[in-house]
């Protein structure tokens, strides 16, 4: 990353390809906080089912959070490959 951000800061950028860089940096940052935010949320709910003793209707909720937290991050990973392959 060091590396990265001084060549950046060394090249000349131009508007279009700097608006191009932070609106894919905001995606990827906000592709990964939703994900993060998922899957904290669900540990908790699970944690406390657990504490309750209802943790297998919890399950099927469960599994379905897993499947859209790895969706995400696998957006964003495609999102984050495609940019650094494109050379921005």
């Amino acid at each position: 990353t060091a590396s990265g951000l001084s060549g950046a800061a060394s090249a000349e950028i131009q508007a279009s390809t700097a608006i191009l860089v932070l609106t894919t940096i905001g995606i990827v940052f906000l592709l990964e906080y939703i994900s993060y935010a998922i899957g904290m949320t669900e540990s908790i709910w699970l944690f406390r089912r657990i504490i309750q003793k209802k943790w297998r209707s919890e399950l099927k909720y469960l599994a379905v959070a897993i499947g859209i937290v790895a969706l995400l991050l696998i957006i964003g990973a495609i999102v984050e490959t495609y940019t650094l392959s494109i050379g921005i």
